[in-house]
């Protein structure tokens, strides 16, 4: 075993699963992008939705370019997943595109936008990959970016800015 290669750290550089070398600390997303996924969670409303997102990633931010609704295999108002045939699917159709795979996006109805045990629970299955979470009570809503730090486990908030 090579002794610079510890721990998925190499000379330094964390890698994750979308081979990002830089932790994303802020991220941006288009009004138009946002009211879209809004317009989604409200259509499915009371059912929790989710889909996957892509962009461009530059040092430390996203770029928040596109969203990609994926089926949610709960079928049910208080929990989502999805197929990962069907999501591997997407991510390489975006990657076609010229977009990179950043995270997944996800509602939640009547409920807070800080990520569940269960989110969490599979956050940590893919860390540094970004959750952008909304909350919605069929009138207001919220919400809010986050993302999961590889090394120590610690969950961040990610500055979000809708441009």
């Amino acid at each position: 075993m090579n002794d610079d290669l510890v721990g998925n750290n190499m000379y330094g550089i964390n890698f994750t699963i979308f081979g990002l070398q830089e932790r994303i600390r802020r991220a941006s997303i288009s009004v138009l992008l946002l009211r879209r996924i809004l317009r989604e969670v409200a259509k499915h409303y009371p059912y929790e939705i989710c889909g996957l997102l892509s962009g461009r990633v530059k040092g430390d931010e996203a770029h928040i370019m596109n969203a990609v609704p994926l089926t949610n295999v709960k079928g049910n108002g208080s929990k989502f997943w999805f197929d990962v045939k069907e999501w591997m699917i997407k991510i390489i159709r975006e990657a076609r595109a010229g977009r990179t795979y950043l995270g997944i996006y996800h509602s939640h109805p009547n409920s807070s936008v800080i990520p569940s045990l269960n989110d969490r629970h599979r956050m940590l299955e893919c860390p540094e990959e970004l959750w952008l979470i909304i909350s919605y009570d069929g009138v207001k809503y919220s919400w809010s970016l986050w993302r999961i730090d590889d090394s120590n486990s610690s969950l961040f908030k990610v500055e979000l800015k809708v441009k």
